[in-house]
């Protein structure tokens, strides 16, 4: 009597996770993921899910390859930088879904390094622990006259090298070299913005965030970053997620290498712009 109980539970909940598996999900999936046709341009999936849920879920391979296998086209990759490998984070660690039709999965990630990040969340990840970077605030590459900053990565490097133009002399010191690469990534590409002063086409230029250059002012530069790297409006996002008060983290640290949308493209010049555009 007990198996004949439990064989119509069985075929009960095999028949609802088959024919209608939203029962068993915790809350409805966000509308992107619903939608049965493609509105984003660039697009950043090869298809549209359609509410299906053995998109993501699926018995002969995990989530993770399943994200990466659909969000994958010309204008994107679903990369992610070493660090959050070596740590253990992929796509769902900050791309949550089931949190209902009106939740954003990219504002929720762009949130999710406050969330993460900060010295309140004691959870380890593959042993490592996280704290509030910067302070609080933004992290100024040069400490003690010294640059911090880590430098391009090859990856960036492999991906940015027909921009830049960037070339490592024999004779350039570690500190040099940074210095060569943070310059060339703001320099003579970007629009001053926020009432910095510009060259003449309005591009940031070293009188842009330097005082002065002899000495070098090293003061100035600290208060001028969040003209543009405070949250503004992100063009992946379609608007304002991140206070206008506060650093927009991936403004700096890009997790999607090979995502071929800029975080802002307003604040392109406009030979860069052209440039992206044509690639």
């Amino acid at each position: 009597m007990l198996l004949w109980g439990v064989i119509p539970v069985v075929l009960l909940s095999i028949g609802g996770a088959l024919i209608y598996a939203r029962a068993f999900a915790p809350a409805p999936i966000s509308d992107a993921h619903e939608r049965a046709s493609m509105n984003l341009k660039p697009p950043i999936a090869n298809h549209a899910n359609a509410g299906s849920c053995t998109s993501c879920h699926a018995w002969s391979t995990n989530m993770e390859k399943q994200c990466s296998s659909c969000h994958t086209t010309d204008a994107f990759k679903a990369t992610v930088i070493k660090p959050h490998v070596s740590a253990g984070i992929g796509c769902i660690d900050c791309h949550a879904e089931h949190r209902g039709s009106q939740f954003n999965a990219i504002d929720g990630a762009l949130l999710s390094c406050f969330e993460c990040h900060n010295d309140r969340n004691k959870k380890f990840y593959n042993g490592k622990s996280v704290a509030t970077p910067h302070g609080g605030t933004f992290g100024y590459p040069v400490v003690n006259g010294h640059w911090k900053w880590a430098g391009l990565d090859a990856d960036e490097m492999s991906v940015r090298k027909d921009t830049l133009k960037l070339e490592r002399l024999p004779s350039d010191t570690e500190d040099q070299w940074r210095s060569k690469q943070f310059h060339a990534v703001h320099l003579y590409r970007v629009r001053a913005v926020g009432g910095l002063p510009g060259n003449k086409e309005g591009e940031l230029s070293c009188s842009s965030c330097h005082a002065t250059r002899d000495p070098i002012d090293l003061r100035t530069p600290r208060t001028t970053c969040g003209k543009c790297h405070n949250g503004q409006v992100d063009a992946r996002a379609g608007g304002q997620v991140i206070a206008s008060d506060k650093p927009n983290c991936t403004s700096c640290h890009v997790q999607h290498l090979q995502d071929k949308r800029h975080w802002n493209p307003g604040l392109l010049s406009t030979d860069y712009a052209d440039y992206t555009d044509r690639k």
